[in-house]
């Protein structure tokens, strides 16, 4: 939220959207808040910049590999640090900025299929918290 105060221009589309959506009625319906692009967009770009957890449950390697240059020996903890890869300059443009128009033309979800974006984690550990998430975020946010 704090995010969306500072940046004027993105409040203006939120609420053009929002005059659009309540023109037909007095409230928002929750299926209404899931096609509004603009509020989508600002919750993945807020859930981008500020991850729920910074860094993803321990995971062990079972076996020495090779990941780049890398050794990672058999049985190290292996933790996987999403606000640096969220603010990593060779994924994202301006990685510091809240520009919720990068997701505006883009499929990325928070479902872990995107390995640039993992606000939620991936695989089997996902947060069971997510599908609440993304329903009651957007909602709140509207």
């Amino acid at each position: 939220m704090a995010e969306l105060i500072k940046n004027v221009e993105t409040i203006k589309k939120f609420q053009e959207e929002f005059e659009i959506e309540l023109s037909e009625s007095d409230y928002l319906k929750e299926s209404q808040v899931v096609q509004m692009s603009c509020v989508q967009a600002c919750v993945k770009e807020a859930f981008r910049l500020h991850p729920p957890a910074p860094l993803l449950l321990p995971h062990r390697a079972i076996e020495t590999c090779q990941v780049m240059s890398y050794t990672i020996p058999k049985d190290a903890q292996i933790l996987v640090n999403v606000w640096a890869i969220t603010r990593d300059p060779f994924i994202w443009e301006e990685p510091d900025m809240f520009r919720p128009q990068r997701f505006l033309s883009s499929d990325t979800d928070f479902k872990g299929n995107d390995f640039e974006f993992l606000p939620f984690s991936a695989g089997r550990r996902m947060c069971p918290g997510m599908p609440m998430a993304a329903i009651q975020v957007p909602l709140v946010l509207a």
